[in-house]
């Protein structure tokens, strides 16, 4: 498996930070290598978006640290990664996408940052969460049904969703979420 990248001098299009593969301008984490030793991470100041698939099926991780200023985490992005147990979502982020974290069973607890507005669908899928609160800014939920959770909260000032009694409804109460 392999475990660094290098690219070679000149490259316009990528630059390898610490044997991971980014984006030339390093904006955009592309490609974590699946074969790299260690259950820690931390992506580097200046990261605003993880690629999809970038961490696919990484088997390895436990514990991941983003920077603030990640805005995006690309469809499938950590999809697979059964053994991440921590992660601290910036509050920059706005998005999840699709699949983001789905299949990874470990990950019991995430918070979500209060900016957040989207959860794609099956973003959390696969994971089980003790209790999950639902941000005020999170207005789109792609498949709601999904999300689980042993309770639900939802932050004061929400338009789209409340809890009642631990569980998740839309915010007019007619809709199981």
């Amino acid at each position: 498996s392999l475990k660094s990248f290098s690219v070679a001098a000149g490259s316009t299009t990528f630059r390898a930070v610490d044997g991971v593969l980014f984006s030339a301008d390093g904006k955009t984490l592309v490609l974590y290598p699946l074969g790299r030793e260690g259950a820690e991470y931390r992506v580097p100041d200046g990261t605003q978006r993880i690629a999809g698939k970038a961490f696919l099926g990484c088997k390895t991780l436990k514990t991941l640290d983003l920077p603030p200023s990640l805005a995006a985490i690309d469809a499938n992005a950590f999809s697979g990664c059964v053994a991440l147990e921590t992660v601290a979502l910036p509050d920059g982020l706005t998005t999840l996408d699709d699949f983001a974290f789905s299949g990874c069973r470990a990950l019991k607890t995430v918070a979500f940052p209060a900016n957040l507005t989207t959860l794609g669908e099956r973003a959390l899928g696969g994971c089980a969460f003790s209790t999950l609160e639902i941000p005020a800014t999170l207005t789109t939920v792609k498949q709601a049904g999904d999300l689980r959770a042993e309770a639900f909260s939802v932050a004061p000032g929400s338009t789209a969703f409340r809890a009642v009694d631990g569980v998740l409804f839309s915010a007019d109460g007619k809709t199981l979420v």
